[in-house]
């Protein structure tokens, strides 16, 4: 379920419920017997009916933001470059972690799902969809962070310069934790000043991941949404 919105004036009347209840009977006379949702993690209103129709909580995440507001003109740090090959991929797989419900979810097998995550992430560096940036540290590769141009957020800020979605960022799992800050802190400074045509940043991140939030915020990132998602299995 992408969006369920009732308008205001007919609010308190249980009109989501039974929205939310003939959804399901729709979707089941389709075969359907998994249904995902993300809410408001403060909208305890649609939480208490999607859980009173069988919805059960996975997961929360965050998603946190980097206004740019002034851009500095600097030279590039000559040890992060875009990649060109994703050959090393598979030594940052274990430190792979996306806020995606299923990977919670104990109904379904979270090693196939990471997986082919990780695969289609290569996949799509491949084809230039997304784009990569990776870091060495003596010549070795410690730091990767991935991203892409968010089209629908610029639009639905109306805004003239870019929004970046950040999706990953991955350090060396053998790295020691103050090298890991510095990696991800050297990174997130790089992708600032190499994309001067750009108004924010964005990255969605598993609540649980507390690592690489309190490192977002060490560098300038805000809390701007805290979502969870429910399941309902048939």
């Amino acid at each position: 379920i992408t969006l369920l919105v009732i308008n205001p004036e007919f609010r308190g009347k249980n009109l989501g419920k039974f929205l939310i209840k003939n959804g399901i009977k729709f979707l089941n006379s389709r075969e359907v017997n998994y249904i995902t949702v993300g809410t408001d993690v403060y909208n305890i209103p649609a939480i208490r009916d999607y859980e009173e129709c069988g919805f059960r909580f996975q997961m929360i995440w965050h998603i946190m933001r980097y206004f740019i507001k002034d851009f500095e003109v600097t030279s590039p740090n000559k040890d992060i470059e875009p990649i060109t090959t994703t050959t090393f991929f598979e030594k940052f797989y274990s430190d792979f972690d996306r806020p995606f419900s299923l990977l919670k979810d104990k109904n379904f097998n979270s090693k196939v799902i990471k997986q082919y995550l990780f695969d289609r992430l290569i996949s799509l560096i491949i084809q230039g969809k997304i784009m990569a940036l990776s870091y060495r540290m003596n010549k070795k590769i410690v730091g990767i962070i991935t991203y892409q141009y968010d089209d629908l957020s610029k639009k639905a800020l109306g805004i003239d310069k870019k929004v970046i979605k950040i999706l990953d960022i991955l350090t060396l799992p053998s790295l020691e934790k103050a090298l890991k800050e510095k990696v991800i802190t050297t990174i997130l400074s790089e992708i600032k000043k190499r994309n001067f045509d750009t108004i924010l940043l964005e990255m969605w991140v598993n609540a649980d991941n507390p690592f690489l939030l309190q490192n977002l915020e060490k560098n300038g990132f805000k809390l701007s949404y805290s979502g969870l998602y429910l399941h309902r299995k048939e």
